[in-house]
Protein backbone atom coordinates (compact mmCIF):
# COMPACT_ATOMS: atom_id res chain seq x y z
CA UNK A 1 0.00 0.00 0.00
CA UNK A 2 2.78 2.42 0.93
CA UNK A 3 4.65 1.41 -2.21
CA UNK A 4 1.58 2.27 -4.28
CA UNK A 5 1.37 5.65 -2.57
CA UNK A 6 5.04 6.25 -3.28
CA UNK A 7 4.57 5.40 -6.95
CA UNK A 8 1.47 7.56 -7.11
CA UNK A 9 3.25 10.52 -5.56
CA UNK A 10 6.13 10.21 -8.02
CA UNK A 11 3.97 10.07 -11.13
CA UNK A 12 0.95 12.07 -10.13
CA UNK A 13 0.13 15.70 -10.36
CA UNK A 14 0.18 17.98 -7.35
CA UNK A 15 -3.33 17.00 -6.24
CA UNK A 16 -2.47 13.29 -6.34
CA UNK A 17 0.73 13.91 -4.40
CA UNK A 18 -1.23 15.80 -1.75
CA UNK A 19 -3.72 12.92 -1.50
CA UNK A 20 -0.88 10.42 -1.20
CA UNK A 21 0.77 12.54 1.50
CA UNK A 22 -2.53 12.79 3.39
CA UNK A 23 -3.08 9.02 3.14
CA UNK A 24 0.46 8.35 4.35
CA UNK A 25 -0.09 10.66 7.33
CA UNK A 26 -3.42 9.01 8.13
CA UNK A 27 -1.72 5.61 7.95
CA UNK A 28 0.98 6.76 10.38
CA UNK A 29 -1.69 8.06 12.76
CA UNK A 30 -3.57 4.76 12.53
CA UNK A 31 -0.42 2.78 13.34
CA UNK A 32 0.25 5.03 16.33
CA UNK A 33 -3.34 4.69 17.60
CA UNK A 34 -3.15 0.92 17.12
CA UNK A 35 0.08 0.76 19.11
CA UNK A 36 -1.28 2.88 21.95
CA UNK A 37 -4.42 0.73 22.11
CA UNK A 38 -2.27 -2.40 22.27
CA UNK A 39 -0.27 -0.92 25.13
CA UNK A 40 -3.44 0.06 26.98
CA UNK A 41 -4.86 -3.43 26.48
CA UNK A 42 -1.68 -5.07 27.74
CA UNK A 43 -1.70 -2.81 30.79
CA UNK A 44 -5.34 -3.69 31.55
CA UNK A 45 -4.55 -7.38 31.22
CA UNK A 46 -1.62 -6.99 33.60
CA UNK A 47 -3.87 -5.23 36.12
CA UNK A 48 -6.59 -7.86 35.79
CA UNK A 49 -4.04 -10.61 36.53
CA UNK A 50 -2.81 -8.81 39.62
CA UNK A 51 -0.59 -10.75 41.98
CA UNK A 52 -2.40 -12.61 44.73
CA UNK A 53 -0.63 -13.02 48.01
CA UNK A 54 0.77 -16.47 48.58
CA UNK A 55 -0.04 -16.25 52.25
CA UNK A 56 -3.65 -15.13 51.83
CA UNK A 57 -4.88 -18.57 52.85
CA UNK A 58 -3.28 -18.18 56.28
CA UNK A 59 -4.43 -14.59 56.74
CA UNK A 60 -8.06 -15.48 55.95
CA UNK A 61 -8.01 -18.36 58.40
CA UNK A 62 -10.82 -18.42 60.94
CA UNK A 63 -9.14 -21.11 63.02
CA UNK A 64 -11.40 -23.95 61.87
CA UNK A 65 -9.35 -25.33 58.98
CA UNK A 66 -6.68 -27.91 59.38
CA UNK A 67 -3.04 -27.71 58.39
CA UNK A 68 -3.68 -29.93 55.35
CA UNK A 69 -6.35 -27.57 54.12
CA UNK A 70 -4.00 -24.62 54.63
CA UNK A 71 -1.26 -26.43 52.76
CA UNK A 72 -3.67 -27.27 49.92
CA UNK A 73 -4.79 -23.65 49.69
CA UNK A 74 -1.18 -22.51 49.76
CA UNK A 75 -0.32 -24.90 46.92
CA UNK A 76 -3.32 -23.68 44.92
CA UNK A 77 -2.25 -20.07 45.46
CA UNK A 78 1.30 -20.88 44.44
CA UNK A 79 0.07 -22.65 41.32
CA UNK A 80 -2.26 -19.77 40.46
CA UNK A 81 0.50 -17.23 41.04
CA UNK A 82 2.87 -19.21 38.85
CA UNK A 83 0.24 -19.40 36.09
CA UNK A 84 -0.37 -15.66 36.37
CA UNK A 85 3.35 -15.00 36.11
CA UNK A 86 3.52 -17.18 33.01
CA UNK A 87 0.62 -15.29 31.45
CA UNK A 88 2.32 -11.99 32.26
CA UNK A 89 5.58 -13.19 30.76
CA UNK A 90 3.74 -14.23 27.59
CA UNK A 91 1.98 -10.88 27.40
CA UNK A 92 5.25 -9.01 27.88
CA UNK A 93 6.93 -11.16 25.23
CA UNK A 94 4.11 -10.54 22.76
CA UNK A 95 4.19 -6.81 23.57
CA UNK A 96 7.93 -6.76 22.89
CA UNK A 97 7.32 -8.49 19.55
CA UNK A 98 4.62 -5.98 18.67
CA UNK A 99 6.87 -3.05 19.56
CA UNK A 100 9.74 -4.50 17.52
CA UNK A 101 7.41 -5.03 14.58
CA UNK A 102 6.16 -1.47 14.91
CA UNK A 103 9.73 -0.15 14.92
CA UNK A 104 10.49 -2.12 11.78
CA UNK A 105 7.37 -0.76 10.09
CA UNK A 106 8.37 2.78 11.03
CA UNK A 107 11.89 2.19 9.72
CA UNK A 108 10.49 0.90 6.43
CA UNK A 109 8.22 3.92 6.23
CA UNK A 110 11.16 6.26 6.87
CA UNK A 111 13.17 4.45 4.19
CA UNK A 112 10.30 4.85 1.74
CA UNK A 113 10.14 8.55 2.49
CA UNK A 114 13.90 8.82 1.96
CA UNK A 115 13.61 7.03 -1.39
CA UNK A 116 10.75 9.36 -2.31
CA UNK A 117 12.94 12.39 -1.49
CA UNK A 118 15.78 10.94 -3.56
CA UNK A 119 13.48 10.52 -6.55
CA UNK A 120 12.18 14.06 -6.12
CA UNK A 121 15.73 15.39 -6.06
CA UNK A 122 16.63 13.27 -9.06
CA UNK A 123 13.61 14.60 -10.95
CA UNK A 124 14.60 18.19 -10.13
CA UNK A 125 18.17 17.54 -11.32
CA UNK A 126 16.94 15.98 -14.57
CA UNK A 127 14.69 18.98 -15.13
CA UNK A 128 17.57 21.41 -14.50
CA UNK A 129 19.90 19.48 -16.79
CA UNK A 130 17.20 19.44 -19.45
CA UNK A 131 17.12 23.24 -19.32
CA UNK A 132 20.93 23.37 -19.61
CA UNK A 133 20.83 21.01 -22.60
CA UNK A 134 18.17 23.17 -24.25
CA UNK A 135 20.37 26.25 -23.71
CA UNK A 136 23.38 24.45 -25.22
CA UNK A 137 21.28 23.32 -28.18
CA UNK A 138 20.04 26.88 -28.75
CA UNK A 139 23.65 28.18 -28.64
CA UNK A 140 24.80 25.50 -31.12
CA UNK A 141 21.97 26.44 -33.51
CA UNK A 142 22.81 30.12 -33.16
CA UNK A 143 26.50 29.44 -33.78
CA UNK A 144 25.66 27.35 -36.85
CA UNK A 145 23.55 30.20 -38.19
CA UNK A 146 26.38 32.67 -37.57
CA UNK A 147 28.92 30.42 -39.32
CA UNK A 148 26.64 30.09 -42.37
CA UNK A 149 26.18 33.86 -42.46
CA UNK A 150 29.96 34.40 -42.26
CA UNK A 151 30.43 31.86 -45.06
CA UNK A 152 27.93 33.70 -47.30
CA UNK A 153 29.52 37.05 -46.47
CA UNK A 154 32.98 35.76 -47.37
CA UNK A 155 31.64 34.39 -50.67
CA UNK A 156 30.21 37.83 -51.49
CA UNK A 157 33.51 39.53 -50.76
CA UNK A 158 35.34 37.23 -53.14
CA UNK A 159 33.01 38.07 -55.88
Amino acid sequence: MIRDLSNLSRRGDKQQRLRAERLRNEFQDSVQRYTSLQKQMAEKIRRSYGYKSVYSAFNDDDGSSSTNEKTGLLEEDLKETFEQQQVLKNIEFEQALIEEREQRIQQIEEDILDVNDIFRSLGAMVHEQGEVINTIEANVDKTYGNVEEIGRASCRERV
